[in-house]
């Protein structure tokens, strides 16, 4: 079953936004060789998602990730995706926005997830859509039955399962603090237990990658732009998370559209346990420090405490701790 978007526009948007980007590098580039044909492919993959939405099938994607084997580091990063989407329900309760998504887009397979994320959020992941553009995604997830790539990716990845704190894990103990675990571990068949993709959409300020450069990359303006018209538009979230990164412009403008109105952050300064926020009209923002393994549990209560207090709403029901 195919789960339509909440916000259709907003994916549109993306995929306007990238294919006038695709565009500029076919008019502003000469295109020969593999880039060519990857840029051509990328062109008509998009076009075809805008046309057929959730009819897209497999023959209707030309571009795969084979088309990025061999093309240099400039040309990869000249198609990153500055409109790129994030992952989770776009009606959840709570975004989440990190700094930056942690892949190399050397490798292609992951750069090739990001360019095509707004293809499938129109086509509704189906899977041989998936397959066309990855066909190593599907025989290697880590799930019997893995749901929509854009809404449950843990199902292809199960980090739940791995050793570590990454981003899922973390987020997932900031919202259900007794039983993190049961937000990452899929539903068995016919079970109405909500997942972090049901709660949380999680997307990343920058569209470039951190290990592109150390420490990541300052989100462009076409970016920044993009995001705050998204949250904007995302009406039932009740907050947002910063988690990670300065308190920049980016954030500053971002965090403003979400309000609607210029942001005015409140800090808590004690040692180890900084973070700010801001509320208006039952919305709320926070800027935190990144949610990955340092993090004390202590500050995730922190946190949680100051998201009961101005957006109960944005936690699961239940949570009392």
């Amino acid at each position: 079953m195919i789960t339509s978007p909440a916000h259709p526009d907003v994916v549109e948007t993306a995929i306007y936004g990238y294919l006038a980007q695709l565009r500029a590098v076919e008019t502003g580039a000469q295109l020969d060789g593999r880039f060519g044909t990857a840029v051509a492919h990328l062109i008509r993959t998009h076009e075809r998602a805008l046309s057929r939405r959730e009819q897209l099938e497999a023959n209707d994607v030309t571009f795969t990730r084979s088309d990025f084997s061999g093309l240099g580091d400039n040309h990869l990063l000249s198609l990153l995706d500055q409109h790129v989407l994030g992952l989770g329900r776009d009606d959840a309760p709570l975004i989440c926005m990190g700094t930056e998504d942690a892949y190399d887009p050397a490798d292609g397979g992951d750069l090739a997830l990001a360019c095509s994320l707004s293809v499938l959020w129109a086509c509704g992941s189906r899977p041989d859509v998936l397959a066309r553009v990855d066909p190593t995604v599907l025989p290697n997830a880590r799930s019997l039955h893995p749901r929509a790539y854009h809404l449950h990716p843990n199902d292809f990845y199960r980090t739940d399962l791995s050793r570590g704190r990454d981003t899922w894990k973390t987020i997932a103990r900031l919202l259900r603090p007794d039983d993190p675990a049961s937000l990452l571990v899929p539903p068995s068949a016919g079970s109405a237990t909500l997942s972090l993709g049901d709660i949380c959409y999680q997307v990343e300020v920058s569209a470039f990658p951190s290990k592109v450069a150390l420490g990541g990359r300052q989100p462009n303006a076409v970016r920044a732009e993009f995001l705050a018209d998204l949250v904007a538009k995302f009406d039932s979230a009740s907050a947002l998370i910063f988690h990670g990164g300065p308190s920049d412009d980016a954030r500053t403008k971002i965090a403003s559209s979400f309000l609607g109105r210029t942001v005015s952050w409140t800090s808590n300064v004690a040692k180890g346990e900084w973070f700010a926020w801001d509320a208006q009209n039952g919305r709320a923002v926070v800027h935190t420090y990144a949610l990955n393994g340092p993090v004390k549990y202590s500050y995730l209560d922190l946190v949680r405490d100051k998201l009961r207090d101005l957006a109960p709403s944005a936690l699961p029901r239940g949570v009392t701790k």
